[in-house]
């Protein structure tokens, strides 16, 4: 029910931020939908840990990782909840930014990567991630 309740935030921010008036090169939409994917993941992790946040993965960490790997490397995952995005910093199909999660009630700050596949931003690394791309699949 939460997710449901978060997919219908997102969809309207993101309607939103598609019906504005803001005539740059589309930085506010891909803000949007960078911050609703940090979000997403993020309650992903926390609902089903890495098998949640597999889903959310770029295609280049999917083909490293399996979800098998993912889903030990955020197993018992420490983080109870997302605050907010900040410093999104934009360049062409890649995006980095910080994502304030919640740990243990305690605000902590991650750097996040992401790039643009097709019409979706996906993550292609976030702390805890690397111990997965860093070894070849078994």
């Amino acid at each position: 029910m939460m997710r449901l309740v978060l997919l219908t935030a997102v969809l309207l921010a993101a309607a939103l931020a598609a019906c504005s008036d803001d005539d740059d090169d589309g930085g506010d939409q891909n803000a949007a939908q960078i911050g609703a994917l940090s979000e997403n993941a993020t309650y992903a992790i926390v609902d089903d840990g890495g098998a949640g946040l597999y889903d959310y993965l770029a295609t280049s960490v999917t083909e490293q990782c399996t979800q098998e790997q993912v889903d030990e490397t955020f197993d018992g995952s420490s983080i109870t909840g997302w605050k907010q995005i900040d410093d999104i910093e934009l360049t062409g199909n890649e995006a980095t930014a910080t994502v304030i999660v919640l740990i243990a009630g305690e605000e902590a700050e991650q750097t996040w990567t992401f790039v643009r596949e097709g019409e979706a931003w996906r993550i292609t690394s976030l702390p805890g991630l690397t111990e997965c791309t860093e070894t070849e699949p078994s």
